[in-house]
């Protein structure tokens, strides 16, 4: 019975350190799983940071470009505007040309009017310059048939 018990004791130590080691193989399966473990969290901590920045940096892109589309509605009713105020300002300078045009040709005919009107007047000048003169001489020939008159009805008498 004493090899038996021995034997039973030597096969329970075999067993315990068959177990010891077991516990020791799993623990450091363990150990290393928690290891994995703690640099998975640890990803997942920073993947979150990641996520976290990528929201708020999505956010400020759809501000931006919420920001980008309202200005370029301002800069396509600006354009609408400008557009309209061209096509008002051509028209505005169509009407100015026709009108400055008939306002030259106005002015032409006035200035031919005007020059027809002063050789009129320089015509009308000569010919009262020589009128004048004229008279000035009928008017000498008038004296002296006047004093010739005289003095030969002075003589008569």
């Amino acid at each position: 019975m004493v090899p038996l018990r021995s034997e039973l004791n030597a096969l329970f130590e075999k067993r315990m350190e068959e177990k010891e080691a077991r516990i020791n193989q799993l623990t450091e399966e363990l150990n290393a799983v928690k290891q994995k473990m703690k640099e998975r969290e640890e990803h997942v901590r920073h993947l979150d940071q990641n996520v976290v920045g990528l929201r708020a940096t999505q956010d400020s892109l759809k501000r931006t470009l919420a920001m980008k589309e309202k200005h370029t509605q301002q800069l396509v009713q600006d354009n609408a505007q400008l557009r309209e105020s061209l096509t008002s300002l051509q028209s505005k300078l169509q009407t100015s040309e026709c009108m400055l045009s008939d306002i030259t040709e106005t002015l032409d005919q006035t200035k031919g009017s005007l020059n027809v009107e002063r050789q009129q007047k320089q015509q009308i000048q000569d010919q009262l310059h020589h009128g004048n003169k004229e008279v000035e001489r009928l008017q000498q020939e008038l004296s002296h048939v006047h004093r010739t008159t005289e003095k030969k009805v002075g003589h008569q008498l």
